[in-house]
């Protein structure tokens, strides 16, 4: 398991690395790919919780909310609206017998994926983004790999059993020392005060650790160990992202409120 995690490390790894520095379009697109297969890992479990989001408005939605930061056109609650107006007009006519719940589950599968991974794209296109990107990926794949091993060779206290059984709090502050050590390094560049890049460090550390346990807790509800597998050794693509999609919209609005 261990080799099959580092070979698709080694593989997907480097095309998000790239897919950042090289900004623009290709990220955009490489988001929105990303966005349409993890909002089809994120109905399965919806189905699986016995709902039925509107599959079509979570796949548009998700798709414009993406599009749409990368163009810059900051109306976000204008796709929430039409989504809400839609689904419920689903609710009122559709055929299928939609229900209240799935109005719901429609619009937290739009906020869940589409919304927070797009401001990877909004702190690309800050005037520090090559960096902010670039720690984006850093600062979440250092705190996941930290507090992986730690966690697995010396963690005994657990973090959140009835959440992820396997996550301790010795992994989760090894995680964090790593998300701080990656905001140093990064702040070479930034030129942050101290303040700003440890805020940095320490909401990425948190926020990662957040995102980790909000999917282990839609996968529990689901009663399933991994989200999909599509990536051999990591399991779907929202179990590879869940951690960056709280860290995304913690560094942007770091970097807005530090970086000037």
């Amino acid at each position: 398991m261990l080799r099959r995690r580092v070979s698709s490390a080694l593989v997907f790894g480097p095309v998000l690395i790239a897919a950042v520095g090289a900004g623009g379009p290709l990220l955009a697109l490489l988001l929105v790919a990303v966005t349409c297969l993890g909002m089809r890992e994120y109905l399965a479990l919806a189905r699986a919780w016995e709902g039925r989001p509107v599959a079509w408005v979570c796949y548009l939605g998700g798709t414009l909310l993406v599009l749409g930061a990368w163009l810059g056109v900051p109306r976000e609650d204008v796709v929430f609206l039409l989504a809400l107006v839609v689904t419920f007009a689903s609710l009122l006519t559709g055929s299928r017998g939609v229900r209240v719940p799935d109005l719901y589950l429609t619009l937290f599968g739009l906020v869940y994926l589409p919304w927070l991974i797009s401001f990877i794209l909004k702190a690309r296109q800050l005037p520090q983004g090559l960096v902010l990107g670039w720690y984006l990926l850093a600062g979440t794949w250092l705190f996941d790999t930290l507090g992986y091993f730690v966690g697995l060779a010396w963690g005994r206290r657990r973090l959140c059993p009835e959440v992820s059984p396997q996550k301790s709090w010795e992994g989760a502050l090894a995680g964090l020392g790593g998300s701080l050590a990656a905001a140093a390094v990064a702040n070479r560049w930034l030129q942050w005060s101290t303040v700003g890049w440890v805020s940095l460090g320490l909401a990425t550390g948190v926020a990662a650790q957040l995102g980790d346990l909000l999917e282990s807790a839609l996968k529990r509800h689901a009663g399933v160990k991994d989200s999909g597998d599509l990536i051999p050794g990591h399991g779907g693509v929202l179990d590879r992202f869940d951690s960056l999609l709280l860290v995304a919209p913690a560094v942007y609005f770091l970097a807005v409120l530090f970086g000037g």
